[in-house]
C-alpha cells in the first residue's frame, strides 16, 4: 500500500474510535484486558496494538471493544489455534499472511505482518516482492508455494487447481496443507474487518520500510522508492562480494596448480640429472 493509501485511510472519520482504559464500560474493560494480555504476549511486541501514551487499543482490536467478548475471544483463539500445527513453516505462514494482505490493500494487516515476517527471518527482499505482488525472490519451493497457493485462495473463483493442491500436499503433507488453506481464510477474514472499518497504521509509523531510529530521517527524505532503491542496491554489493570471493576462490586453485606443476616439473628435471 502507498504512503497516499495510508493518508486517505487516516482521513477518515474513525468509524470504531480507540477507547482510553479509564473510559471502558465493565464489559468493555474485559475485553480490553483480554486482548492486550493475549496479543501481546502472542506477538511478543512485534508491532504496536496499544497506543504508547493513553494504552488505547488500536488497529482491529479496537472494534472488538463494541462487539460482545465471544467474538473478540472466538477470534483470537482461531488464530492462535492454528500456530499448534508444526507442519507449516513460520516463513511460509508470514509469506502467506502478507500475500493476503496485498491482495486486500489492508495497511494494518501489512504493516504488522511486515514486522512479524521480519522478527522470524523472511528477508527484507522477499518482504518488498511480496508487497509489490511478486512471488518471494529466492524462495524455497514451499514459500513460493504457500505464496501462490494464498493469492490463488484470494483471486481465483471455484476450487483450487489440481496441481496447487498436488504441490502443497508434497510440500507440508495434509496437516500443513490445511494450515495454509485456514491461515489464508483466517486473514483473508481479518482482512475484511480491517477495510471494513478502515483501520490505518498506528500513528507515526508506515507499513514499509521498517524505520530504524537512525535511519527514520534519511529514509523519510528518500521516501519508498529511495529506500527500494537502497535495498536493491545493498544486494547487489552482497552478490558482487561473493562472486569476488569466487574468483577469489579460483585464483588460489589456479596458483596453487601452478606452484605444484613447477615444484613437479623441478623435481622432475633434478631427478634426471
Amino acid at each position: 500500500m502507498t504512503s497516499e493509501g495510508v493518508m486517505n485511510l487516516r482521513n477518515l472519520v474513525e468509524r470504531y474510535p480507540p477507547i482510553t482504559p479509564e473510559a471502558l464500560n465493565p464489559t468493555q474493560k474485559e475485553v480490553h484486558e483480554y486482548l492486550a494480555h493475549e496479543i501481546g504476549q502472542y506477538f511478543q511486541g512485534a508491532f504496536t496494538i496499544q497506543d504508547s501514551k493513553t494504552e488505547a487499543l488500536v488497529g482491529p482490536f479496537t472494534h472488538f471493544l463494541y462487539l460482545p467478548r465471544p467474538v473478540a475471544s472466538g477470534y483470537f483463539v482461531n488464530g492462535s489455534s492454528l500456530a499448534g500445527i508444526p507442519d507449516f513453516p513460520l516463513k511460509c505462514r508470514e509469506i502467506a499472511i502478507l500475500a493476503i494482505g496485498e491482495h486486500f490493500a489492508a495497511a494494518y494487516e501489512l504493516y504488522s505482518h511486515a514486522r512479524v515476517a521480519t522478527k522470524i527471518g523472511v528477508s527484507e527482499v522477499q518482504i518488498e516482492d511480496v508487497l509489490d505482488g511478486r512471488p518471494p525472490s529466492k524462495g524455497t519451493e514451499q514459500e513460493l508455494v504457500s505464496w501462490e497457493t494464498a493469492r490463488a485462495l484470494v483471486k481465483n473463483k471455484g476450487p483450487l487447481s489440481r496441481e496447487l493442491w498436488i504441490r502443497i500436499e508434497k510440500a507440508f503433507g495434509k496437516a500443513g496443507a490445511g494450515a495454509l488453506i485456514h491461515y489464508a481464510g483466517f486473514y483473508a477474514y481479518t482482512c475484511v474487518l480491517l477495510n471494513g472499518a478502515a483501520v490505518p497504521v498506528p500513528e507515526g509509523e508506515s507499513v514499509w520500510p521498517i524505520h530504524e531510529k537512525a535511519k527514520f530521517s534519511e529514509d523519510r527524505k528518500v521516501g519508498r522508492e529511495g529506500v527500494k532503491k537502497r535495498r536493491r542496491e545493498e544486494v547487489q554489493k552482497e552478490e558482487n562480494a561473493k562472486e569476488h570471493q569466487k574468483n577469489h576462490r579460483e585464483a588460489t586453485e589456479l596458483y596453487k596448480e601452478d606452484i605444484n606443476l613447477r615444484l613437479r616439473k623441478r623435481k622432475k628435471e633434478t631427478d634426471t640429472n
